[in-house]
């Protein structure tokens, strides 16, 4: 069996799509790798992974918005798609797992308007009814 984990942010909030009248969450996540080359020059890298997270918790989509960190694991796949005449290949990952690693990255704003259960579960601290949890 082949199993990845990555952990990255997600670079845009996740969709819920239906397919085949099962429910799919896709979003991607990204981690950007720092390194000195060979010439001094600093240097980030950037990788992608598009994940589809098969469930019928849907709820965990309104806590997958654009710069939230996540740990994921699943299967991998490598995908090749066309885009602008150019063949281009990306990671794909069949999510079997995914836990919120803290708050979204990319302003305030978008922490004010997550919902106050994902805000409690990144810090540990569950005041709340646990049979509420989206997960």
């Amino acid at each position: 069996m082949l199993k990845m984990s990555a952990i990255g942010n997600l670079g845009k909030d996740a969709i819920i799509n239906n397919v085949n009248g099962q429910s799919v969450i896709n979003f991607n996540i990204a981690h950007t790798h720092s390194y000195t080359n060979a010439q001094g020059v600093k240097v980030n890298e950037t990788t992608w992974i598009s994940c589809a997270y098969w469930t019928q918790k849907l709820r965990i989509a309104d806590y997958l918005l654009k710069g939230q960190q996540v740990y994921v694991d699943g299967i991998p796949s490598i995908k090749t798609y066309e885009s602008n005449g150019r063949q281009s290949t990306c990671f794909a990952l069949k999510v079997s797992n995914i836990t919120l690693c803290g708050s979204p990255k990319n302003n305030e704003s978008a922490a004010s308007n997550q919902p106050a259960a994902a805000t409690q579960q990144s810090t540990g601290d569950i005041t709340g009814d646990v049979e509420d949890l989206p997960f």
